[in-house]
Order: structure tokens, then C-alpha cells, then sequence
């Protein structure tokens, strides 16, 4: 594996390899037009529901070297994640091309120049 900036525990949240055979899955589990009950429902909440506490304790450790202490802080910083995930994703789909190893090195280089703060000098 090639070495590169460490970043924050907030990245490793982002498991690309999770979804690389299935990079539709993501839009799925956060579609909002699946029938407000039955099987597909509670399958997509459960799922939603596990990435969400897997987001909220990344952005948590992450947040937790900053000043931003306040749990506002902590929701909009979600919010703001799963947007960055979603968007990777979507992207993603355009790209098949592009392995999940591809897509951590990409998303570590874009994290790493727009908050050079997160990265470490450190190779992996």
C-alpha cells in the first residue's frame, strides 16, 4: 500500500471497500421515497441507523481536538459529513472505474489539502 498522509479518525469512518461492490446501496438506504413502513423500511433504517452512530462517533473524535464543543457543533459537523460522503459516493457511480482503494487515496489527498491541519507528516 502506498504511503500518504494519516488522516483524522473522522475519515475512517469513510469505508469505501464497505461499499465497493455495491456503491448503489448507499442511495438506497438514504432514499427517501421508500414506503414509510414494511420490510424495505425497517431494513433501510437499520442501516441508517448503524451509519449514523458510525458518523456521529467519527465526527465525534474528530471534534473532540477542536473548539468546536457545543452539540450543535456536533450535529451540523454530521450533517456536513454525511453530505461529503454522499456527494463521494454519487461521484463514485460515475466513476465505476475507480476501486475503493482508489477512492480512499482520492478522498484522503482532497481531505488532506482542504484541512492540511487533520493530516499527519506521518506515512500509513
Amino acid at each position: 500500500m502506498a504511503s500518504g498522509p494519516v488522516i483524522t479518525p473522522l475519515a475512517r469512518v469513510t469505508r469505501f471497500r464497505a461499499l465497493e461492490s455495491r456503491v448503489h446501496d448507499w442511495a438506497l438506504v438514504y432514499d427517501t421515497t421508500l414506503p414509510a413502513e414494511g420490510p424495505l423500511h425497517a431494513a433501510a433504517a437499520a442501516y441508517r441507523q448503524e451509519l449514523n452512530r458510525l458518523g456521529a462517533v467519527g465526527v465525534a473524535e474528530f471534534l473532540d481536538s477542536s473548539q468546536a464543543g457545543e452539540p450543535l457543533d456536533a450535529d451540523f459537523a454530521t450533517h456536513l459529513w454525511y453530505g461529503t460522503v454522499s456527494a463521494a459516493v454519487a461521484w463514485w457511480r460515475h466513476h465505476p472505474e475507480q476501486s475503493a482503494d482508489d477512492m480512499t487515496a482520492r478522498f484522503e489527498r482532497i481531505f488532506a489539502v482542504l484541512y492540511p491541519q487533520t493530516a499527519a507528516a506521518e506515512p500509513r
